[in-house]
């Protein structure tokens, strides 16, 4: 368009030699730049030299038609014409001129009542890239702050025309160091449009208060400064001592445009990662540790910038154990008010969990009581939520980078104690434990809960139906638990949990045996046979044995079942008995790094959650039993030798947490029965040794942290999980039910507390939702999705502390809030007024 424009002034004057070409804010030339031009025309960017170009057109060009552009206005605009040495040859020739103004204007149907406005920016108006951004909004509806956000948009280099949002997210973004360059070209041309400058510097005086420090190196540090301080203690009341108060902001109106910027900034899928830089490195003066010494730890903080998380974390790592409750609830709301993205949130994921671990002991009560049936039901019903909570916040710690956390010692020394802690308590719940099993008559034999031996009698013998039996290696029951909260997040079946008591020693070649059918079980100097000498070490022994109680039964193991085709698993599913043997937890823990184990069990539910539900949709299976052999003890810490109980008799086999002996000694430390007694081997002769509680002895080779073989009830307590196809599902979703009264917004949040009314459990299953603030029917801010998942049976726990932003401008003082099911976006579960406190006026 502009070079066609230049040709036409060459043809119309076959004299002129020179056409000069003034462009203040550099906008014609970046149009220019990469153009072919017709032989004979020359087009040159003057380089600052006025000798060396004087020299060029008097002789290297003295036969081209030459384009000469200079970066400032013409001589002929300014007063002063002795700045321009070559003005003798630019009277000689002539100068770029656009369109006539009002040709312009006429064109474009633009009212003459801008007229002035349009002469004084007709070479901006008439480029390209201007034209393509804000050419739409010519016609009868020309608006200057329109036109002038669309000229700021093509110096930010955008491809849109941006809203003063997102303008001023790029305006503090190019304080950057690595952005020198764009700040300088967008000052030069922005300098270079008054109209443009002054409205960026209205909004910027709207928005935050201060002005654009044209004069300093980064342009935009106070802005920058001003906007973190504001974000971070707008919630707060301001204290005389505060160094920073000079930066506060009370007006309600320029509190909400901060807070969209900022909301911009946080949520921008390109930019957020320059924008929290720029919070960082240009906000650096305005210091956290400073802030909290003023305000405190637990203040209200209205955004918080990973350099504050840092040392509010680290003075709640004090207080976790003896201020679970609290810190569990704030770091909670805390969690919802950090970038997605940043490292911070694993720690504060690992403070939640740590906080979810206390509040559980907390609540435990004595661990003294009259029965072992009593402890066993302490357990299945409180304690292996301890269990749960250890691991749990063993696998967010491990998933912390130590290296690049700034509380990493702070850390470290925390969950040192914690596993300390755990340690110390489970030894003293299970110590109590064995204490009562040895006062009571009959001792194990007392326990009226199902024994591991018994499961096919019970579970599988009178089902006459297809049935599959996965036997998973060290599945603990805290471990099935988290298997039975995803087996139930699907509507086609119902599953349930419940508990059998292992034969002892709690050892895979004895407990993975009896799982078997058989009507009685032999010692063999540790080989354990079945029935009259059958050996079953192997899946064809167990085929074999399991072909005797159940005509075309098999065993085969997961990998089997994982890596077989569609049509070989159909087959494989059409016998009436199928035993899959599944081994993560137990391979993995006796490894040479046992600190996977967390790992493992993620792992382990992962894949037999998805095994069962195969199961039943892929092979019309309707019952699917999983159980386990064992349980497991495990602590993340190093156990000393001075911590290992030595073995001071002749033992048949020994490990870590047992030892079977011919020998009825009394040994300190150690508690022992019959075989006979404990399991399904008739060998009265036959002593197994359990040191106490959840103590460790000494062997070559043993593992410490991971360990089983022993009496706790980790170990002992042994999974059972029915999983059943329903045809026509009777479970009902859980509900959300709005906590909090009388909403309101401030500052452009709104901060409301939900809670999950059930449990997820065979009865009930999750509901996704949709939290959104509408005014009239039009969605005010981001929707929040939100699973309403939670299977604990602790109302407290299931509390979901809830924050809406707003990013537009609200006109009225009532706004609704509303709460759909994800996949019913019409009715509302919940619809509430919200009054909007804070003072919202037009958008510029």
């Amino acid at each position: 368009m502009i070079q066609n424009k230049i040709y036409s002034y060459f043809e119309r004057n076959e004299n002129l030699r020179v056409l000069f070409l003034f462009d203040p804010v550099d906008e014609i030339g970046a149009e220019l730049y990469d153009l072919e031009w017709k032989p004979g025309y020359r087009y040159v960017d003057f380089d600052g030299c006025w000798f060396r170009t004087q020299y060029r057109l008097e002789h290297e060009w003295a036969n081209d038609k030459v384009i000469l552009r200079f970066l400032r206005q013409s001589p002929a605009t300014t007063k002063d014409k002795q700045d321009f040495p070559l003005l003798g040859l630019l009277v000689a020739n002539m100068e770029y001129k656009n369109d006539d103004y009002a040709a312009f204007m006429q064109h474009n149907h633009i009212d003459m009542r801008f007229s002035q406005y349009v002469q004084r920016h007709i070479a901006e108006l008439q480029l390209e890239k201007v034209n393509k951004i804000i050419g739409a909004y010519y016609n009868q509806n020309f608006d200057i702050n329109v036109v002038n956000r669309g000229m700021i948009s093509v110096y930010l280099e955008a491809s849109k025309l941006l809203d003063w949002d997102e303008i001023l997210v790029r305006l503090l973004i190019l304080g950057l160091s690595e952005e020198k360059n764009k700040r300088d070209s967008f000052f030069r041309k922005l300098i270079g449009n008054k109209d443009a400058q002054h409205a960026l510097d209205h909004a910027v005086e709207d928005y935050f208060g201060v002005q654009i420090s044209y004069n300093e190196e980064e342009r935009v540090k106070r802005l920058v400064e001003c906007l973190k301080y504001n974000a971070i203690t707008q919630s707060l009341a301001i204290i005389p001592t505060d160094r920073y108060k000079s930066y506060k902001i009370t007006n309600a109106y320029r509190l909400q445009l901060m807070n969209r910027v900022l909301e911009c900034g946080l949520q921008h899928v390109r930019l957020s990662d320059k924008f929290l830089k720029s919070l960082t490195l240009l906000g650096k003066d305005i210091q956290e540790s400073e802030i909290i010494k003023y305000y405190g730890a637990k203040a209200n903080y209205f955004y918080l910038p990973d350099a504050l998380c840092w040392p509010i974390l680290q003075q709640l790592l004090l207080r976790i154990n003896t201020d679970a409750e609290s810190i569990f609830s704030y770091v909670r709301e805390m969690s919802i008010r950090i970038n997605r993205e940043s490292e911070v949130l694993k720690v504060v994921h690992y403070v939640e969990k740590a906080a979810s671990y206390y509040k559980s002991v907390k609540s435990l009560g004595s661990l003294v009581l009259n029965s072992p049936d009593l402890y066993i039901r302490k357990y299945v019903t409180e304690f292996y939520l301890v269990d749960n909570c250890y691991r749990k916040s063993l696998a967010v710690f491990n998933g912390i980078n130590l290296a690049d956390c700034p509380i990493s010692e702070e850390l470290n020394v925390f969950k040192k104690q914690l596993d300390e802690d755990y340690a110390q308590l489970t030894f003293a719940f299970n110590l109590e434990w064995m204490r009562c099993v040895e006062q009571t008559d009959g001792g194990f034999q007392s326990v009226s809960l199902k024994r591991q031996a018994d499961f096919y009698q019970h579970e599988v013998q009178d089902y006459s139906y297809k049935l599959v039996v996965i036997v998973s290696d060290a599945l603990r029951y805290e471990v099935a638990a988290d298997l039975l909260e995803e087996l139930n997040k699907d509507t086609r079946n119902v599953a349930r949990l419940d508990a059998n008591l292992a034969t002892l020693p709690t050892e895979t070649k004895y407990g993975k045996t009896v799982l078997l059918p058989h009507r009685q079980a032999n010692f063999n100097k540790g080989k354990m046979t079945l029935d009259k000498g059958c050996a079953v070490d192997t899946l064809s022994q167990r085929s074999a044995l399991l072909g005797q109680y159940r005509d075309n039964a098999c065993c085969v193991d997961y990998q089997t079942v994982v890596k077989g085709s569609q049509s070989l698993n159909r087959e494989l599913f059409k016998k009436p008995l199928v035993y899959v043997f599944h081994n993560v937890i137990d391979d993995i823990g006796h490894s040479a790094n046992p600190t996977d184990v967390v790992e493992a069990c993620r792992k382990a539910v992962e894949q037999l959650a998805a095994m069962v539900k195969s199961i039943h949709a892929s092979f019309n299976v309707n019952r699917v039993l999983v159980t386990s052999d064992h349980g497991f003890l495990y602590n993340d810490i190093l156990f000393e030798e001075k911590d290992k109980q030595r073995i001071e008799e002749e033992n048949i086999e020994a490990t870590s947490r047992y030892y079977l002996t011919e020998s009825n000694e009394s040994v300190p430390g150690i508690v022992k029965y019959p075989l006979s007694s404990v399991s399904e081997m008739k060998e009265d002769a036959v002593y197994i040794a359990l040191p106490l509680a959840t103590n460790r002895l000494k062997v070559p080779g043993g593992g410490y942290s991971f360990a089983h073989g022993g009496a706790s009830l980790q170990e002992m307590i042994i999974p059972v999980i029915t999983s059943s196809l329903k045809k026509t599902s009777l479970k009902q979703k859980v509900n959300p039910v709005l906590m909090t009264k009388n909403l309101s917004i401030v500052s452009s949040r709104l901060k409301f507390v939900l809670i999950q009314d059930e449990a997820i459990s065979g009865e009930f299953i999750e509901r996704e939702i949709v939290c959104g603030l509408y005014e009239n029917e039009e969605l005010m801010c981001l929707e929040k999705s939100i699973g309403l998942n939670c299977p604990d049976i602790d109302l407290t726990n299931r509390q979901i502390p809830v924050e809406l932003t707003l990013n537009k401008s609200a006109r009225g003082q009532i706004l609704k809030l509303r709460i759909y099911d994800a996949e019913d976006l019409l009715n509302p579960l919940i619809e509430e007024n919200v009054r909007n406190n804070t003072l919202i006026e037009q958008d510029f």
